[in-house]
């Protein structure tokens, strides 16, 4: 999971799927920490978030009782409910492998966020 841009509390925000970097693809050869992902994003819904970007950049991969002590609050255990995601299927479109696996990591990740 990343976050990308800048949105506060109960925006709305794109979900996307991306290729994930291999191992060993880290730089971006501009003297700079390359992204985690490559490709062109690939929209597969939107979310109405709990958390600002900020927040949520400090609370990745944290359990749910950890937020309150990164933040000194925990509005929600979630980033996003589950009724406040909406996920996309573009039939027209095919999917490539990479991309799939990828959005099955995110809606696992959602599912592990909610449980």
């Amino acid at each position: 999971m990343d976050v990308e841009g800048s949105f506060g509390q109960q925006e709305a925000v794109r979900l996307v799927a991306v290729e994930r970097r291999g191992k060993g693809d880290g730089d971006n050869g501009e003297g700079g920490s390359a992204r985690a992902w490559h490709g062109t994003p690939v929209e597969v819904g939107r979310a109405l978030v709990n958390y600002s970007s900020g927040e949520i950049m400090r609370i990745k991969g944290l359990q749910s009782g950890g937020i309150e002590k990164v933040l000194g609050y925990a509005d929600s255990e979630y980033v996003a409910l589950r009724e406040n995601i909406s996920l996309s299927v573009r039939a027209s479109r095919p999917v490539s492998p990479g991309i799939g696996v990828v959005v099955e990591a995110v809606v696992a990740e959602v599912a592990a966020l909610e449980g």
